[in-house]
């Protein structure tokens, strides 16, 4: 995306999921990306699978202990729910020993890390949890979605500017059919040229546009169905003629003035 960046190796702990829902998004990348394959294949990512315990001493010890010479540029902890083990991520002294074992990988391989962490149910008031995680972090990128667009913001920086924004849409990469004949498919990430001043402002909604909306819901629901012509349509989603999205819509409006 016309930053400068540095070769390096990454250890991803896919703790969420594991190799079987990690798998399709490699292959994915695999594909569509050619350049990110040969990064791959020559080493620079290691995969582990395995939901580790991150707020005990064992595991964080055993992953030191299994790469020990490794020069390692980013470890990725793929979530910090599913890696904190019976650790409550509500609590201060399970998220202080936490924080401790990040940051003894950290220091034993001289790298960067990265937590994916979750938002609560009230998105306004970000990441969940107890706040000594965003005491602790340098950085801190909240993704947000709006439509089609995904926006990558920086909301905490310790030495640089904050409150910049990336914004990036995800493409469908179909991957072939499973044992049922329906098709598998994964994403790849793809820079967006949308003007972000502009994305995720509040948009009024008329009353003709919320009756049309409820009107698609019920018309999806009732009508619904996935289309052979995966070119055109979503493999994975659901799709209605607009005649079916029509008369539902006459039906829900009180008078007869709705315009074509």
């Amino acid at each position: 995306m016309g930053h400068k960046t540095r070769i390096g190796q990454v250890l991803y702990l896919a703790c969420e999921g594991g190799k079987k829902s990690f798998a399709p998004r490699i292959e994915a990348i695999s594909r569509a990306k050619s350049f990110l394959k040969e990064k791959r294949d020559s080493g620079n990512f290691l995969l582990l699978p395995l939901q580790v315990d991150l707020h005990g001493k064992q595991d964080a010890q055993a992953i030191t202990a299994a790469i020990p010479e490794q020069k390692l540029s980013l470890i990725v902890v793929d979530t910090l729910a599913m890696s904190i083990g019976a650790g409550s991520e509500n609590d201060s002294a399970d998220m202080a020993q936490f924080i401790q074992n990040i940051g003894k990988l950290k220091a034993h391989y001289n790298c960067h890390v990265m937590i994916i962490h979750h938002t609560g149910k009230d998105k306004s008031r970000g990441a969940r949890g107890h706040t000594s995680l965003r005491a602790a972090v340098d950085t801190e990128i909240e993704v947000k979605v709006d439509g089609s667009i995904r926006i990558a913001e920086t909301k905490k920086q310790r030495d640089m500017e904050n409150g910049k924004k990336v914004g990036f849409t995800l493409r469908v990469i179909e991957l072939g059919l499973d044992d049922e004949h329906d098709q598998i498919t994964s994403c790849v990430v793809e820079q967006s040229d949308a003007d972000l001043r502009s994305v995720g402002r509040a948009k009024k909604v008329s009353p003709n546009e919320r009756i049309a909306k409820q009107a698609l819901d019920a018309a999806i629901a009732q009508f619904g169905r996935k289309m052979a012509d995966k070119e055109n349509y979503p493999a994975n989603r659901n799709v209605v003629s607009i005649d079916n999205w029509r008369s539902i819509f006459l039906k829900m409006r009180i008078d007869s003035g709705a315009k074509e």
